[in-house]
Formats: structure tokens, sequence, C-alpha cells
């Protein structure tokens, strides 16, 4: 017996794309935006209750490219690095990706 269930594949969304999504949900109903994305009815649901973050994170030129949005586990130990981060830049120090690691990793063991 073969399964022929196909998955629905997995796809990301920036966050202006979902804004507009959103926006659209205003003129329409919620489940034919769904089909239309092929998103399902609770991610939109997820987005509206979101919505605020979401166009924050539109206003920012950077971030707006962003997909996913995850929040540090521990604000003191992010702030911590991110100010040894501004130092080393003050200074004109170049940082690249291992070394902020190995200093992560390092503080971690503090």
């Amino acid at each position: 017996m073969e399964n022929n269930i196909s998955k629905r594949k997995y796809k990301s969304y920036t966050a202006v794309d979902k804004i507009k999504i959103l926006k659209e949900c205003g003129n329409a109903s919620m489940a034919k935006i769904s089909r239309k994305y092929n998103i399902s009815t609770q991610t939109i649901r997820n987005w509206k209750k979101n919505k605020l973050q979401l166009e924050e994170l539109t206003r920012n030129k950077n971030s707006s490219k962003i997909k996913r949005v995850r929040r540090p586990t521990s604000e003191v130990f992010d702030k911590a690095l991110h100010i040894w981060f501004q130092e080393l830049r003050m200074r004109s120090i170049p940082i690249s990706g291992p070394i902020i690691k190995a200093k992560a990793l390092e503080m971690s063991k503090e």
C-alpha cells in the first residue's frame, strides 16, 4: 500500500510578506487567503497575534528581510556580549563569527 498523501512544503515568509497577507485578510476571508497562499489558518492567526512586532520589523530597513525572530535565552548574557562586541568595533578591531562564538562560550563558562 502506497501512501499518496503529500506533505505541505514548508515556506518561510519575510515580515513584509506577512504584513501584506494580513492586509489581504481584511478584504477577504481567512480561509480564502489560506488557500491562495497554501498557508494554514492557524499560521495566519499567529501572524495576526504578532502583528505589532511584524510592523516594528518592517519599519527597520535592515530587519525587514528577517523571516524568524528568536529571542535570547538570557537577556543579561546577550547584553554583555553585545557590549563586548561594541567595544571591539569602537577600537576598529576586526571581528569574525568564530571570534564572537569563542567569546560567547568563554563568557558562558564564567
